[in-house]
């Protein structure tokens, strides 16, 4: 079985202060590069290991450009999983899981 593996996206709109670029536009373009390669090498699954996003509210720009590519890979039978990193809960409690966008996520069927 083969599996892709990346971490530490951090997506989010607004971009760090160092970055003038279109830093979602740049995320994402790293995100589409690894659907491409999740498809070119017929992987079983992708597997996200934490900080996906850089909160855990990362505004629904940045959430529904992350679910149209999750969907693409279940769609092709590509699971998707991973775990939850610091940053995808406040305050490192992990309780407050139930209010963060990668629950969304895995509400949706698009995160394991």
């Amino acid at each position: 079985m083969k599996l892709l593996d990346f971490s530490d996206s951090h997506f989010q709109v607004k971009a760090p202060s160092s970055r003038l670029d279109d830093y979602l536009g740049s995320l994402l373009a790293k995100l589409d590069d690894i659907c491409e390669l999740a498809v070119q090498h017929k992987v079983a699954g992708v597997l996200f290991n934490g900080d996906f996003f850089h909160t855990p509210q990362p505004g629904t720009r940045a959430l529904g450009e992350v679910c149209m590519r999750l969907r693409y890979l279940r769609q092709l039978g590509i699971d998707v999983g991973g775990v939850f990193g610091s940053h995808d809960y406040q305050g490192y409690q992990t309780a407050s899981v139930k209010d963060s966008a990668v629950k969304y996520l895995i509400e949706l069927g698009y995160f394991r």
